[in-house]
């Protein structure tokens, strides 16, 4: 009983600042925004946000009807996936040590476009999404199928968070009211994202357009474009914009590149052009087929590759795979796919960590660059 006692009393603190947490009004950009020299609008219209390259085409109606069919009569596929998730006792041990430490670059691949990222810096993590569902439901929708790889309060520290676009896949709502009242991180959405964020709790939210960045604890974070779409419901596509990050940890001597979801275009090269390859490139491989409608805004296994190839990022993390049964492609196809064609360009296999569900990774900088060739038919 005085164990017990003890035990709540120690628990007590985090409980109560869990609380206040929770409780705090929500506030508008604490930083200063800056522009690249490349900044413009011409993504914005009079009806919302569009792409720019190439100009979108217009399967909208047939693609909705895809979708809904998709939700209501999709077939059982948990069969087909054979990623082993690490046990959540490797898992919270890997956490403790690197926030114990805090040496070295770590990260973990939690799942669909969830990447959980330690630095000196802090801890990032990259659209997280702890739902059993990616759906506005509990009854419907693609349903997880491996189980977690973590909870969200194995987690120890969160610090930063990135959100690419507000697809309930990507953007999940008890997953944000977690994380707020778990660990009060920083937000950063694209343009008119940030409403939602903060009508859930988040207080810390930073809202970017497209080549806006900011500079917080010595790490600079630039909103970069991507190749997609928005929408929750039926009548607000386009409403709020999509994006892809790049992360610059100065302190750390580390960047990141996050591509969100994305259709293949000339933005990759644009982006290393502008900010400069980065150490690790964070790039989805899966979600690309029927490719009538899905070459708009998902890239295939081959284009990922060549994304990988446009940046002439260090290393790539594929993302976006292997969890949610969102297309019909095979489960584990991606992964094969993007091993296939990176042999074919001539890129070692090693340039590329594909690893289960919550297993560590070091960073380490690969000293080998990119065979510069261009993929036949990378465009869409």
């Amino acid at each position: 009983m005085i164990a017990s006692k003890r035990a709540i009393q120690s628990a007590l603190p985090a409980l109560l600042l869990s609380v206040i947490a929770c409780a705090l009004p929500a506030t508008k950009n604490d930083t200063d925004v800056q522009r690249h020299a490349n900044f413009h609008q011409r993504h914005h219209t009079e009806e919302g946000y569009r792409n720019l390259d190439p100009a979108p085409g217009r399967q909208t109606s047939k693609a909705f009807f895809w979708i809904v069919n998709k939700i209501l009569f999709g077939e059982e596929r948990s069969s087909e996936v054979k990623v082993r998730q690490v046990t959540s006792e490797e898992i919270r041990t890997s956490y403790e040590s690197a926030i114990r430490e805090k040496a070295g670059i770590r990260y973990w691949w939690l799942g669909h476009s969830t990447v959980l990222i330690h630095t000196s810096s802090g801890v990032f993590l990259t659209d997280p999404i702890f739902s059993d569902r990616a759906s506005p439901v509990s009854f419907a929708g693609p349903e997880r199928l491996i189980p977690l790889a973590a909870q969200i309060g194995d987690l120890g520290r969160v610090d930063y968070v990135l959100i690419s676009h507000n697809h309930y896949d990507h953007l999940d709502e008890a997953t944000v009211k977690e994380l707020q009242c778990l660990y009060r991180p920083r937000f950063f959405v694209p343009a008119r994202v940030g409403s939602l964020v903060r009508s859930w709790g988040a207080d810390k939210v930073v809202e970017l357009d497209w080549w806006e960045y900011v500079t917080v604890g010595g790490v600079r974070f630039h909103c970069t474009p991507a190749r997609h779409f928005s929408a929750r419901g039926i009548f607000d596509r386009n409403e709020t914009l999509w994006a892809s990050w790049y992360v610059e940890d100065e302190p750390a001597g580390f960047s990141f590149y996050f591509a969100g979801d994305t259709g293949y275009s000339s933005h990759f090269k644009e982006i290393r052009e502008t900010i400069g390859s980065p150490d690790l490139a964070l790039i989805p491989i899966g979600a690309y087929e029927p490719r009538w409608f899905m070459s708009e805004v998902h890239v295939d296994p081959d284009q990922a590759v060549q994304a990988f190839h446009d940046l002439q990022a260090g290393r790539m993390l594929p993302v976006h795979w292997g969890t949610f049964p969102m297309a019909e492609e095979g489960m584990m196809e991606p992964p094969t796919r993007m091993l296939e064609t990176a042999q074919r360009l001539g890129i070692a296999a090693d340039r590329f960590d594909l690893v289960q569900g919550g297993e560590l990774v070091h960073f380490r900088k690969s000293g080998r660059p990119l065979v510069k060739r261009t993929l036949a038919g990378a465009a869409p």
